[in-house]
Order: C-alpha cells, then structure tokens, then sequence
C-alpha cells in the first residue's frame, strides 16, 4: 500500500506535524521521539503509519489498509482548539480534503494562538 503526502503527526500534547515529503521524514523527526513512541500518524488518505528506527533512518510504514479519516480529522481540530484556547477553531463543514483543513487550522493558529498574541504585545 502507498503512502500518501503529506503525512500528519499528533504528538502526546496533542499538537500536529506535517511533513510533506518522504525525504523530510528524517530530517523534521528525532529519534528519540520515534524511539518513544511520540506520535499517532496518519497519511493523507487518513491510513494509519506505523514509525519506525532501521540503521538509524526512520522507516513509514502504514498500520493496516483500513482508513481512520474521522480519527485524523479530530486530532487536527484538537490541535486547533489546545493552541488557541480563547478561539474555538471551527471548521466551515466537515471537509474530505484534509491538507486544506490543516492549512486552515495552521492559519488560524498564526492569528489567534499564544504566540502570536504574545509577538503583538511587543509590536
């Protein structure tokens, strides 16, 4: 089965990755946090990965050929709703094309999270 980019991430925290090609995997990802089991992820098709360490590259491999759209979609809207707790993300409807979601969740965050507020205290 073939794995779709990009991928997305959701650590123990509950805030989301995306690495948007294969050869980035190694690059955006530590070991120690695939050594540790960090992250839930899912390809574009909302296939559940499985992350794994092979002569010190990490190795993407799906988990099974069932797909968990709905999982995916709740941890990206969890990921919006935990970094902007004053600003409830909600999603114009509950859309297939999950890259789009993302993106509008990142925007959102980018205008309401913690950090922006905080970079605008000093402007």
């Amino acid at each position: 089965m073939e794995i779709i980019y990009p991928i997305f991430l959701s650590d123990r925290e509950g805030f989301m990755h995306k690495i948007d090609k294969e050869e980035k995997v190694s690059i955006e990802l530590e070991l120690i946090d695939i050594k540790d089991n960090e992250y839930i992820a899912w390809d574009s098709n909302g296939i559940p990965l499985t992350l794994s360490i092979a002569k010190n590259a990490i190795i993407v491999l799906p988990k099974s050929e069932s797909r968990e759209p709905e999982k995916l979609y709740e941890a990206i809207i969890n990921y919006a709703n935990i970094s902007c707790k004053r600003s409830l993300f909600i999603p114009d409807a509950k859309s297939d094309d999950i890259i789009k979601l993302f993106n509008d969740v990142e925007e959102h965050i980018r205008k309401n999270g913690i950090w922006y507020r905080i970079r605008n205290l000093f402007k």
